[in-house]
């Protein structure tokens, strides 16, 4: 039983983690970063990448994926282009 609750507050703690840091990023790196059809950075008719920080569930969603390590190369290369 003390194993759940372990996981539990673990959960919490990722979980207020992750919201902390996806306001941060909307504070930061909202609405900076949209590329055209020509791969250039374009912030009036461009389109976001998918993984953004407009609004808070993509902030959340980018956040996670850093978090695990899981393409955040592609994350750091595109905001970096925007900056």
């Amino acid at each position: 039983m003390k194993t759940l609750k372990d996981v539990g507050t673990f959960s919490i703690l990722m979980f207020l983690f992750i919201f902390v840091f996806a306001l941060l990023g909307m504070n930061m790196f909202a609405f900076k970063v949209a590329f055209n059809e020509n791969d250039e950075l374009d912030l009036e008719n461009g389109t976001p990448p998918d993984s953004n920080f407009n609004t808070f569930l993509n902030a959340f969603t980018t956040v996670f994926i850093v978090l695990t390590a899981d393409g955040w190369s592609g994350i750091y290369f595109q905001h970096y282009r925007g900056a």
